[in-house]
């Protein structure tokens, strides 16, 4: 399952998230430059994977050709939506709708992006063993990780959101939201096969948010068995969610000193 380059890139990744997370402990930047370098991580990202990925591809007929993006890089994963959503933050004047949206980036950005690397699909159909080193795209796959682990802890780091159970429950929604779509989304990419009308195979479909097919490659042979795996990964994401976020809430509320008739929040640090 592991190759020495895989764990070697592994322990790369993890001594760059320490280093990142070491200068922004001595620095302490706003949170909104963090934000700024990270778009811009994201976009050199994005910019090296299409140029990795794109291919010309003729027609059947062979009379022309077409530049084509294989329907699994579209930016649709758990990981690369978060492009979308560290642009809004950036920009979004509603503080509680931006804090409601950091909330769902702080434990998916890390778990999210630590699957990915454990369980790196680039190994399972692009990528050999002996070429990890070799190729561009590998190295965008880490490191776009590695900026993404990096920002969930900024974002607890930095003292954005004053945590409340309100948080919790709009993590849990955006997830519900987001992988529900998926269900659709895979649908739509997918490549049937229907005769006399009657659909018979399936010869391609995406597997965005791992709705569709489990990352360690079991096959499905009967549909409990999707089922099944369904309720799991919900149980384990809504899990993980809790786990990630009502410490944090506990911790917030910790913090409020009651006094005779109010109470006092002390002031968000940076540290």
């Amino acid at each position: 399952m592991f190759s020495f380059e895989h764990i070697l890139w592994i322990i790369i990744s993890f001594v760059f998230v320490a280093l990142i997370i070491f200068f922004y402990g001595r620095k302490k930047p706003s949170f909104e430059k963090v934000l700024n370098c990270a778009i811009i991580g994201c976009i050199a990202s994005e910019i090296l994977k299409l140029i990795s990925y794109i291919k010309l591809v003729p027609s059947a007929g062979g009379e022309m050709a077409t530049p084509y993006l294989p329907l699994s890089q579209l930016p649709l994963h758990m990981c690369s939506l978060q492009i979308v959503l560290i642009i809004y933050v950036r920009y979004a004047k509603n503080k509680d709708r931006r804090d409601y949206v950091l909330a769902f980036m702080y434990p998916t950005t890390i778990v999210g992006a630590i699957s990915a690397m454990i369980l790196p699909r680039i190994f399972r159909t692009d990528v050999t063993p002996d070429k990890a080193f070799l190729t561009p795209v590998t190295y965008q796959f880490f490191f776009y990780h590695v900026l993404l682990i990096a920002l969930g802890v900024i974002i607890v780091r930095s003292g954005e959101i004053n945590w409340q159970k309100r948080h919790l429950k709009a993590a849990l929604i955006i997830f519900f939201v987001m992988s529900f779509a998926s269900f659709y989304l895979n649908s739509v990419f997918a490549v049937p096969t229907y005769v006399d009308g009657k659909l018979v195979s399936v010869d391609f479909s995406t597997n965005f948010f791992y709705s569709y097919q489990n990352p360690l490659g079991i096959t499905f042979t009967a549909i409990w068995q999707w089922y099944l795996y369904v309720m799991g990964m919900y149980i384990l994401a809504v899990s993980i969610i809790v786990l990630f976020i009502y410490p944090l809430i506990f911790a917030q509320a910790k913090r409020v000193t009651v006094l005779p008739g109010k109470k006092v929040k002390q002031c968000k640090t940076n540290g």
